[in-house]
């Protein structure tokens, strides 16, 4: 897939709700930004995508992600100009790294950058466009670099108490999860009644225990591992289950993916303990 850069210039366009956005997506949940390409059109769903802020003040990469969508045509960003009736194509992008350049520095690459990078930027014209792929794979590089290290906390020496809470950032490839087949499957379940733990012998109901606020809470869980899937394959409601917790954990545990059955006699002994 191609690797293209997304430019963002604060002083033509404030974005008020970044530093919401960078929290909700450390805090775990799912964030998208929808971005103007300018007249891109031959962008492929799931090509890499990296946001570069431009300008004087703060200048260098800031995000990166996966194109979620084709290129579609919108009124333009600006409302001047939309008012004119001009516009623009736009992508959405699934973001796995977000910085807010006001307390975390961009990854500076006018500098720093190598020579296929640098090269490949300064002859960029408009977001949306791709780079090589030596660029890419430099900027790739840095990148991981830069948002996987935090300060360190040093070697605590004799400390009588352990050190947490330092911030860490750490780039990782992973599994696209498709949200909407997930709530199609707890639709599913709860057609056939209430939502419980498909695992034999345990049975377990968020709704029963914890009230209202279980009510359509459960894990789903994939009966065939993404991470063993060879490329973007089709996923059925017949290749999910709907879990608990604790059965999830434990299907999981030490890396694994075991067959449902084989949590049976686990499952009894946690049952008859309480889960109720």
């Amino acid at each position: 897939m191609a690797t293209i850069i997304l430019m963002w210039k604060p002083q033509a366009w404030p974005w008020t709700d970044l530093p919401e956005k960078v929290r909700a997506l450390r805090a775990g949940e799912p964030c998208e930004l929808t971005w103007s390409v300018g007249r891109g059109k031959n962008i492929a769903v799931g090509s890499r995508a990296f946001l570069l802020r431009v300008g004087d003040d703060l200048p260098g990469f800031m995000a990166s992600g996966w194109v979620a969508t084709a290129p579609k045509s919108r009124p333009h960003w600006d409302a001047e100009r939309a008012a004119k009736g001009e516009r623009d194509n736009y992508v959405d992008v699934t973001l796995d790294m977000l910085l807010n350049p006001a307390i975390e520095p961009p990854l500076e690459w006018r500098l720093t950058a190598g020579a296929p990078l640098k090269e490949a930027l300064q002859h960029l014209q408009g977001s949306g466009k791709s780079i090589p792929d030596p660029a890419a794979e430099e900027l790739e590089e840095r990148w991981s670099q830069h948002v996987g290290h935090g300060r360190s906390i040093g070697d605590p020496g004799g400390l009588p108490e352990w050190r947490e809470g330092d911030v860490r950032w750490r780039y990782v490839k992973h599994r696209s999860r498709e949200r909407s087949l997930r709530r199609a499957k707890v639709e599913e379940a709860m057609k056939q009644g209430r939502l419980r733990c498909e695992v034999p012998g345990c049975g377990f109901d968020f709704e029963a225990q914890y009230g209202a606020i279980g009510r359509g809470f459960a894990h789903v869980h994939h009966l065939r591992p993404l991470a063993a899937l060879d490329g973007e394959q089709s996923v059925s409601l017949e290749d999910l289950a709907i879990v608990c917790a604790n059965c999830h954990a434990m299907v999981h545990r030490n890396g694994e993916c075991r067959e449902l059955s084989v949590l049976v006699q686990g499952a009894v002994q946690v049952s008859n303990r309480g889960h109720s």
